[in-house]
Protein backbone atom coordinates (compact mmCIF):
# COMPACT_ATOMS: atom_id res chain seq x y z
CA UNK A 1 0.00 0.00 0.00
CA UNK A 2 1.09 3.20 -0.94
CA UNK A 3 1.90 6.12 1.96
CA UNK A 4 -0.59 7.67 0.56
CA UNK A 5 -3.29 4.75 0.87
CA UNK A 6 -2.03 4.02 4.30
CA UNK A 7 -4.44 6.26 5.79
CA UNK A 8 -7.21 4.39 4.80
CA UNK A 9 -5.78 0.83 6.29
CA UNK A 10 -8.35 1.79 9.30
CA UNK A 11 -11.21 1.92 6.74
CA UNK A 12 -10.17 -2.03 5.39
CA UNK A 13 -10.14 -3.33 8.50
CA UNK A 14 -13.54 -2.17 9.57
CA UNK A 15 -14.97 -3.64 5.99
CA UNK A 16 -13.32 -6.84 6.92
CA UNK A 17 -15.10 -6.72 10.20
CA UNK A 18 -18.40 -6.03 8.63
CA UNK A 19 -18.56 -2.42 10.35
CA UNK A 20 -20.65 -1.26 7.14
CA UNK A 21 -22.00 1.72 9.33
CA UNK A 22 -18.34 2.85 10.82
CA UNK A 23 -17.28 2.80 7.01
CA UNK A 24 -20.41 4.79 6.05
CA UNK A 25 -19.85 7.41 8.48
CA UNK A 26 -15.68 7.91 7.53
CA UNK A 27 -16.32 7.97 3.40
CA UNK A 28 -17.37 11.18 3.18
CA UNK A 29 -14.54 12.58 5.19
CA UNK A 30 -11.98 10.61 2.88
CA UNK A 31 -13.20 11.39 -0.14
CA UNK A 32 -13.44 14.75 0.25
CA UNK A 33 -9.25 14.01 1.07
CA UNK A 34 -8.65 12.16 -1.61
CA UNK A 35 -6.72 14.09 -4.58
CA UNK A 36 -5.23 11.49 -6.36
CA UNK A 37 -7.00 9.20 -8.97
CA UNK A 38 -5.47 6.02 -7.20
CA UNK A 39 -6.87 7.42 -3.59
CA UNK A 40 -10.33 8.15 -5.28
CA UNK A 41 -9.99 4.44 -7.05
CA UNK A 42 -9.32 2.84 -4.02
CA UNK A 43 -12.05 4.82 -2.20
CA UNK A 44 -14.38 3.81 -4.66
CA UNK A 45 -13.54 0.24 -4.22
CA UNK A 46 -14.35 0.78 -0.47
CA UNK A 47 -17.89 1.71 -1.76
CA UNK A 48 -18.35 -1.01 -3.62
CA UNK A 49 -17.17 -3.80 -0.79
CA UNK A 50 -19.58 -2.07 1.23
CA UNK A 51 -22.49 -2.33 -0.96
CA UNK A 52 -21.54 -5.52 -1.73
CA UNK A 53 -21.43 -6.88 2.18
CA UNK A 54 -25.08 -5.38 2.38
CA UNK A 55 -26.42 -7.34 -0.29
CA UNK A 56 -27.80 -10.80 0.85
CA UNK A 57 -26.53 -12.56 -2.67
CA UNK A 58 -24.23 -15.25 -2.06
CA UNK A 59 -23.14 -14.74 -5.64
CA UNK A 60 -21.51 -11.36 -5.54
CA UNK A 61 -17.51 -11.81 -5.59
CA UNK A 62 -16.87 -9.88 -3.07
CA UNK A 63 -19.93 -11.68 -0.72
CA UNK A 64 -18.06 -14.93 -1.71
CA UNK A 65 -14.57 -13.52 -0.63
CA UNK A 66 -16.14 -12.52 2.63
CA UNK A 67 -17.73 -16.38 3.42
CA UNK A 68 -14.38 -18.23 2.21
CA UNK A 69 -11.78 -19.98 4.62
CA UNK A 70 -8.95 -17.70 4.81
CA UNK A 71 -6.66 -20.44 3.43
CA UNK A 72 -9.09 -20.15 0.32
CA UNK A 73 -8.56 -16.33 0.46
CA UNK A 74 -4.67 -16.35 0.06
CA UNK A 75 -5.41 -18.57 -2.77
CA UNK A 76 -7.79 -16.59 -4.56
CA UNK A 77 -5.01 -13.40 -3.75
CA UNK A 78 -2.00 -15.24 -5.47
CA UNK A 79 -4.71 -16.02 -8.57
CA UNK A 80 -5.29 -12.56 -9.27
CA UNK A 81 -1.38 -10.94 -8.63
CA UNK A 82 -0.61 -13.43 -11.58
CA UNK A 83 -3.55 -12.79 -13.48
CA UNK A 84 -2.32 -9.08 -12.90
CA UNK A 85 1.49 -9.99 -13.92
CA UNK A 86 0.25 -11.50 -16.64
CA UNK A 87 -1.65 -8.52 -18.21
CA UNK A 88 -0.17 -5.32 -16.93
CA UNK A 89 -2.34 -3.95 -19.51
CA UNK A 90 -5.45 -4.65 -17.56
CA UNK A 91 -4.61 -2.13 -15.16
CA UNK A 92 -5.03 1.06 -17.70
CA UNK A 93 -4.42 4.09 -15.30
CA UNK A 94 -4.12 5.35 -11.51
CA UNK A 95 -7.86 4.87 -10.56
CA UNK A 96 -8.00 1.22 -11.40
CA UNK A 97 -4.67 0.55 -9.90
CA UNK A 98 -6.19 1.78 -6.51
CA UNK A 99 -9.05 0.29 -7.14
CA UNK A 100 -7.93 -3.04 -7.32
CA UNK A 101 -5.45 -2.33 -4.62
CA UNK A 102 -8.59 -1.79 -2.38
CA UNK A 103 -9.74 -5.21 -3.51
CA UNK A 104 -6.58 -7.10 -2.70
CA UNK A 105 -6.00 -5.03 0.81
CA UNK A 106 -9.58 -5.98 1.67
CA UNK A 107 -8.82 -10.41 0.80
CA UNK A 108 -5.06 -9.76 2.66
CA UNK A 109 -7.32 -8.90 5.91
CA UNK A 110 -9.49 -11.79 5.90
CA UNK A 111 -7.13 -14.44 5.23
CA UNK A 112 -5.36 -13.15 8.39
CA UNK A 113 -2.60 -11.45 6.92
CA UNK A 114 -2.88 -7.88 9.19
CA UNK A 115 -0.02 -6.18 7.47
CA UNK A 116 -1.84 -4.29 4.45
CA UNK A 117 1.60 -3.81 2.15
CA UNK A 118 2.29 -4.27 -1.34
Amino acid sequence: MSTSESRFKDIVLLLAKGDLKSVEAMLPEFKSKAYSDREKGYLKAVEGIALSLKKDSPNLYIRMIYTMDYKDIEQEVERIRKSFMEKPSFIRDEFQEGFFTCILDFMKVLSGNRRIEG
